[in-house]
């Protein structure tokens, strides 16, 4: 009893060459241990496979990122030559910049989102500034969490210099802080927390 329990026990390690004469147990149990090895290795190679179905967000972002660019520098072109002629005051000229450089922010973290994406999934090993280094999820949420801040931000900004009525300024101002609040929290409490 006990040469045939040490026999299966071998052959479902699959680390022990069994030199005696193979009982009816022992080539079933060895049997059984290439089976659960051949599984195991095919699930092991489809999980580490399906993660190139990531590429598809990247590619995506990286596709967005280039588009607001393109399209905010035609407009800043435009919103410029205007300026130069006449067309446009220096008011609404300051709220326009301000937006574009809130596009462009935008588009730098669509990129930066593109490439922490390819780096979780794909190929950790990009070269690039320590900075600029994304090592979890939570690094991008808080990325994106940020930026949303800033949107919001120049937004009220936005209807601050044109000069909105005073009650909805209120209402606008105190409903962007709350959402920015809120945001600072989850990054504080619910992001840093996974970090620890």
């Amino acid at each position: 009893m006990r040469k045939r329990t040490s026999c299966i026990e071998g052959a479902l390690m699959a680390k022990i060459e069994i030199h005696e004469p193979e009982c009816e147990d022992c080539a079933a149990a060895k049997a059984e241990a290439r089976k659960e090895r051949r599984y195991a290795a095919r699930a092991h190679r489809i999980a580490g496979q399906t993660r190139f179905i990531t590429a598809i967000p990247c590619v995506g972002l990286f596709i967005a990122a280039i588009a607001l660019t393109i399209s905010t520098l035609i407009s800043t072109i435009q919103v410029t030559i205007e300026v130069a002629q006449g067309h446009v005051g220096m008011q609404d000229m300051l709220v326009d910049y301000i937006e574009y450089a809130d596009f462009f922010l935008l588009a730098v973290v669509l990129y930066i989102m593109s490439i922490g994406l390819y780096s979780l999934f794909i190929d950790h090993d990009i070269d690039m500034p320590a900075w600029l280094k994304i090592d979890t999820l939570d690094d991008l949420k808080e990325l994106l969490v940020g930026v949303i801040g800033v949107v919001m931000a120049v937004y009220f900004l936005g209807r601050l210099i044109h000069g909105t009525e005073p009650l909805d300024l209120l209402f606008i101002g105190l409903s962007t802080a709350a959402v920015i609040v809120a945001l600072a929290y989850f990054v504080k409490h619910v992001i840093s927390s996974h970090g620890e």
